[in-house]
């Protein structure tokens, strides 16, 4: 077990987010965390997905210096098709439904949204994992997200979040920021002016908007 928590704190050295996480990250708390999923495996049979190799793949993406916004999503893709550790992002040709939901909402037409990582918008699952074709591990995760949440606001007060789903609501009271949007998690998404707004609150700021549709 701990020669997974080492690989997964050497996967985040380059984007900086260890050095932030690093007391979590070697602590008993996280390694309970890997030690439960090992026995849903090993112990209980339930595979999972994406696998830990990528469950961290959005932290790879957006260095925790760079971070411009962040999606905070209840929403864990629980099929492998779907699922390469960025939560809209799909690997293949098929998106599933939610993730389309939301990514059409921005304006976005295609399954490919690397562009937006690139540009500093951090895709935060409440669930890093899923059981395949069953349940997030949602409750597993919330000592991650707690620490998550205290390190960006620690590295970047006041940008904007987006809360898509009623389960992320709780956290709003935990978010250092004067620019936090809620949106109900249902199709067709009934807010669709999350990314336009995003980018009223980049330009109060005097922030580069994103340029959501390259």
């Amino acid at each position: 077990m701990q020669e997974i928590v080492t690989k997964i704190n050497e996967k985040l050295k380059s984007s900086g987010w260890y050095d932030e996480l690093r007391i979590f990250l070697e602590s008993s708390d996280f390694s309970d965390i890997i030690t439960e999923l090992k026995k849903k495996v090993e112990v209980d049979n339930q595979r999972f997905c994406p696998s830990l190799g990528k469950a961290f793949r959005f932290m790879e993406e957006v260095s925790c210096s760079k971070v411009k916004t962040v999606l905070l999503i209840d929403y864990a893709p629980n099929r492998l098709e779907y699922s390469d550790g960025i939560v809209l992002n799909s690997p293949n040709k098929i998106i599933d439904p939610i993730q389309l939901n939301i990514v059409k909402s921005s304006g976005r037409t295609t399954r490919k949204i690397d562009h937006w990582t690139e540009q500093g918008i951090l895709m935060l699952p409440l669930s890093l994992t899923s059981r395949i074709e069953g349940k997030a591990h949602k409750k597993l995760w919330e000592p991650f997200i707690m620490r998550m949440l205290e390190t960006i606001n620690k590295k970047h007060p006041n940008i904007p979040w987006v809360l898509f789903g009623s389960d992320t609501w709780k956290y709003e009271e935990d978010i250092d920021s004067n620019y936090i949007k809620k949106i109900e998690l249902k199709t067709p998404l009934a807010e669709r002016d999350w990314a336009n707004w995003i980018d009223e609150c980049l330009s109060i700021q005097n922030k580069t908007s994103i340029n959501w549709l390259t």
